[in-house]
């Protein structure tokens, strides 16, 4: 499977590739039972690239894998196999150019209440990434100063250094976890589900704030997110992810307008029309039909509504689909709707 690849990517090297990525999880059995552990398989062959300044949403339901990625781009996390480039360059086990490499990307976490230590001090969480370092940053002083200025970046006072986490709203937490993530320059921000523990109306401050900040400072995002309003504010990407893999990739508007995917039209339908834009899922996973082999074949055959219609419906069971690319640098994994993407030429 090919990378999922920004629309001018081919003249610019991206920030971040994913290619080939697999990650699996052992499934301990209870000490009772013999037999090998089982292996769950959390992220399958997923292959994306983000460019410099770049943005791009990552959506499906819980469990889908979105987090997953997340981590491995953040470098929190090693893939069982696939490459990891940062810059062109393959990220091995060298624990020095993985240092480097995480101070480059950092990660904002969906809950601003768990994810402050309590105990510090606000200068002492913004500054935290920044101990150890040579270079500017490197005096107590120097720290003190670069405090003060993500404070005023993100909209809070300089006094807020002093103050412990519990003493702030949790729009303003997540404001803290901002600057935290500003603090060492770094040139990607994996956004994880960044606004959907806060309300409505603050979301929409945060939302200002991220865009802000990334014309400002041309940092990249990947934001992932069941928010499908949030994700279209923010990005000029969308990946969609089901089981740990991408079945469709494309603009907000071509996404959101014509999904070519069955399991992207599912979820759009799952929007609520009224009233908000939160991708408010139905619990589509719950409604699962009976149990398949993900390893082989589609893994969304058995819910498909296409499936019926083809010629030969045992392609979905023995043949993965892979990502076609379309006009509009469009993609989708479907033996269905592959064919008839030529036509997809009013979109952008």
């Amino acid at each position: 499977m090919g990378l999922v690849t920004a629309p001018s990517s081919a003249a610019a090297t991206p920030l971040i590739e994913l290619d080939q990525v697999v990650v699996d999880f052992e499934k301990r059995q209870p000490i009772f039972q013999r037999g090998r552990a089982e292996i769950l398989r959390a992220v399958d062959e997923v292959g994306l690239s983000i460019l410099a300044g770049e943005s791009l949403g990552l959506v499906g339901e819980s469990g889908s894998g979105k987090t997953t990625v997340g981590r491995v781009a953040a470098g929190m996390l090693t893939p069982t196999s696939g490459i990891v480039r940062s810059s062109g360059q393959v990220l091995g086990k060298d624990r020095g150019a993985l240092a480097s490499y995480r101070r480059r990307v950092q990660i904002v976490f969906q809950d601003p209440y768990s994810s402050l230590d309590p105990r510090m001090r606000v200068a002492s969480i913004i500054a935290e990434p920044l101990f150890g370092r040579e270079g500017k940053w490197s005096t107590r002083s120097a720290r003190k100063q670069r405090v003060e200025e993500l404070l005023g970046l993100v909209g809070l006072s300089p006094d807020s250094a002093t103050m412990y986490p519990h003493q702030f709203s949790g729009g303003q937490r997540q404001r803290i976890a901002l600057a935290r993530a500003l603090s060492s320059d770094p040139r990607l921000i994996v956004l994880d589900e960044p606004t959907s523990a806060l309300d409505v109306s603050i979301r929409a401050q945060i939302l200002k704030l991220l865009k802000d900040l990334q014309q400002r400072l041309n940092v990249s995002y990947l934001v992932i997110s069941h928010d499908l309003g949030s994700v279209a504010y923010l990005v000029s990407r969308v990946a969609v992810m089901y089981r740990g893999r991408i079945v469709e990739e494309g603009s907000p508007a071509q996404i959101y307008r014509s999904p070519q995917h069955p399991y992207s039209r599912l979820l759009l339908d799952s929007v609520p029309r009224e009233g908000t834009s939160l991708f408010a899922l139905n619990d589509i996973a719950a409604n699962e039909p009976e149990a398949i082999d993900v390893w082989r074949g589609c893994s969304f055959r058995n819910r498909c509504e296409l499936r019926g219609r083809l010629p030969e419906p045992s392609r979905c069971d023995d043949i993965r689909p892979q990502l076609l690319a379309a006009a509009n640098n469009r993609l989708v994994a479907c033996h269905g709707t592959g064919a008839r993407l030529g036509s997809d030429k009013g979109e952008n």
